[in-house]
């Protein structure tokens, strides 16, 4: 197997939040559209994720689905969460702490509260459509909001936009740390790089934060939860990728040792995920006993940190130039996951009726979204104010004539067209 080795990151945190990480825009594009792979698989999946109302139930299952679902769910919210982390370090040392809470208050709050107030609702009737024709409900029930308890018990929460809410709490107490420890606006000096890292905690206990955490509440893993409130346990599981995320922009040498592996991390992650699904599998619902929690906290979080950094490995070696393409994804990602879910939804309702192979289905509903999702940015989207509002761009004003507005989307943007003017990337 030939494996490219990716180009050493030697940037300081400086020059870091002047550039643009292109392998970056690569994760973060592949992401996305993994999330649409992960919810398509859901309605055809031999061991469904607990406690989930999942819009509709399909009538054929398949394993592979299964496997690719418990993968994908071991490790994509924390690549989430630490691609977040590494972009609010960048925020912090690009724009300083008053700025940066005023930019993560309007790029995160702003369309928390949006969102909430419309694809909340039109998630909750598309769902509601699939379990009246799944027979789980009835039209006088979804009048009443009152639901079963399978239902009602997930009822009422953010949905998919719980991610925003944990991002913004995670970016209000950065701030507030950095109220203590003001951070020069252009980045870090060297000494203090090597200070803060050093007084941080090495990855090593990270991971074994991670693998407690999960050990304490294997419902982090193994069951679905919709609450404005949020899980105490699983908020600080997801807030360990935040961190770590935040050390690897101030360290880059540690971003280019961890990233190191590629494929080989990943071919270790999928065993690891495949026995966390065992695991999930023999508890068939009842109360695991400690060693079995162990054991499934262990293999959670290996499978993730090893996807994790084996995904960055192979993002590193595919950006070793700038692709519009990927960047264009990149940009459109915010998007894409806002209103991905409803779409989702309203196709598994539409073809569950459709006597075709799960894998087919699954494919199908993952790309149709896709090409909607970005469908819809490129037409409604990217050149008007919501864009500018969701990608951070700053300012309104025409492109240059030269050829670097080109490399920075899918295609030359259009005359006016909304452009980022600290090219700092978003999330």
């Amino acid at each position: 197997m030939l494996i490219v080795a990716p180009t050493p990151l030697r940037s300081t945190a400086a020059q870091l939040a002047r550039e643009r990480v292109h392998a970056l825009d690569v994760l973060r594009a592949a992401a996305m559209l993994l999330v649409i792979v992960l919810h398509a698989a859901i309605p055809y999946m031999d061991l469904p994720l607990g406690r989930l109302p999942w819009a509709i139930r399909d009538g054929a299952s398949s394993r592979l689905l299964s496997h690719l679902f418990w993968w994908l769910h071991a490790f994509l919210m924390p690549l989430f969460f630490l691609l977040a982390g590494f972009m609010a370090a960048r925020q912090r040392a690009a724009r300083g702490e008053g700025a940066f809470l005023r930019h993560r208050a309007r790029r995160l709050l702003g369309p928390l509260l949006a969102g909430g107030a419309t694809l909340l609702p039109l998630t909750f009737s598309v769902f509601a459509a699939g379990w009246w024709l799944d027979g789980r409900c009835t039209w006088d029930e979804i009048r009443r909001l009152k639901f079963s308890p399978a239902i009602q018990a997930e009822l009422f929460g953010p949905a998919h936009l719980w991610f925003i809410a944990y991002l913004f709490l995670y970016c209000l107490l950065a701030w507030m740390a950095g109220l203590r420890h003001r951070l020069p606006s252009t980045g870090l000096p060297r000494h203090d790089q090597k200070t803060r890292f050093a007084s941080a905690p090495r990855l090593t206990w990270c991971v074994l934060a991670t693998v407690l955490l999960v050990a304490s509440a294997p419902a982090i893993f193994t069951a679905h939860h919709n609450s404005f409130v949020p899980a105490p346990l699983g908020w600080l599981y997801y807030g360990v990728f935040f961190i770590v995320g935040g050390r690897l922009y101030h360290d880059a040498s540690e971003l280019d040792r961890r990233a190191r592996g590629g494929v080989w991390w990943l071919l270790a992650a999928l065993p690891l995920s495949l026995l966390a699904e065992a695991l999930v599998r023999a508890q068939n619902g009842g109360a695991p006993g400690a060693i079995d929690r162990l054991l499934l906290a262990l293999a959670v979080t290996a499978a993730a940190w090893l996807s994790i950094f084996g995904l960055l490995g192979l993002s590193r070696s595919i950006a070793v130039r700038p692709r519009p393409t990927l960047r264009y994804l990149a940009d459109a990602s915010y998007w894409v996951y806002l209103i991905h879910l409803p779409i989702v939804a309203a196709l598994q309702i539409a073809g569950s009726r459709l006597s075709a192979p799960p894998l087919l289905k699954c494919a199908a509903v993952s790309v149709l979204t896709a090409a909607l999702c970005v469908w819809s940015y490129e037409r409604w989207i990217r050149h008007t104010r919501v864009g500018a509002w969701l990608d951070g761009h700053t300012a309104l004003f025409p492109v240059a004539s030269d050829n670097s507005s080109a490399a920075s989307s899918w295609r030359a943007p259009r005359r006016g067209a909304l452009q980022n003017r600290d090219n700092l990337p978003v999330t």
